[in-house]
């Protein structure tokens, strides 16, 4: 029996960020060493990670994705372009980070709250590094992260250029393998 290997790539979004704008947290990196300073970088399970709204300022990547990827909610379809680099032995994905189906506004402990840990369980939604005091749904008129059309009742979906590599061959024999599903580092820019 021949072994096979399967890739499984989990896209996360980005809630909070304006269309065509950078989401940039650099006072917030808590965790990653150094600190991450450059524009658009945001500390990402420890390592620092550009993350933009706005393809066409990313730099050195392919950037297949027409301008339509990158529309405000609630005009939003999810995008994704597979492509290979033989010679680079490399298999690429971009994506805007919007998944196939349907995303409602949403807030993750309710109206009013936070975004880190549940009031349910006696934690304190607001009291985190990065989402430190803000309530949801974020408010266009106090963070300028906040999309302008964000409806009174959630927080929507912002696309997010996403960039990933994998081995277009990879060794399922290999002690590492799949050290790209934990680690990380499969992803080069976004979230």
């Amino acid at each position: 029996m021949r072994p096979s290997t399967k890739i499984v790539v989990v896209i996360a979004t980005l809630v909070g960020c304006t269309e065509g704008r950078l989401f940039h947290f650099k006072e917030r990196s808590k965790g990653c060493d150094p600190k991450c300073t450059e524009k658009g970088e945001l500390c990402v399970r420890g390592k620092c990670r550009q993350v933009w709204t706005d393809p066409a300022e990313v730099k050195g990547l392919p950037k297949s994705l027409p301008e339509s990827c990158f529309a405000s909610w609630p005009n939003q379809t999810s995008c994704a372009e597979w492509s290979v680099n033989e010679t680079a032995g490399i298999r690429m994905l971009e994506s805007n980070s919007v998944p196939p189906f349907d995303v409602e506004p949403y807030c993750p402990f309710g109206l009013g709250q936070g975004y880190c840990e549940s009031p349910a369980f006696g934690g304190n939604s607001t009291d985190c590094d990065v989402f430190a005091g803000m309530t949801c749904p974020c408010d266009p008129d106090t963070l300028d992260a906040c999309p302008s059309n964000t409806p009174d009742y959630g927080d929507v979906i912002v696309p997010s250029y996403q960039y990933f590599e994998f081995p277009l061959y990879p060794d399922p024999t290999s002690r590492e393998a799949p050290i790209h599903m934990y680690n990380n580092s499969a992803l080069k820019t976004g979230n």
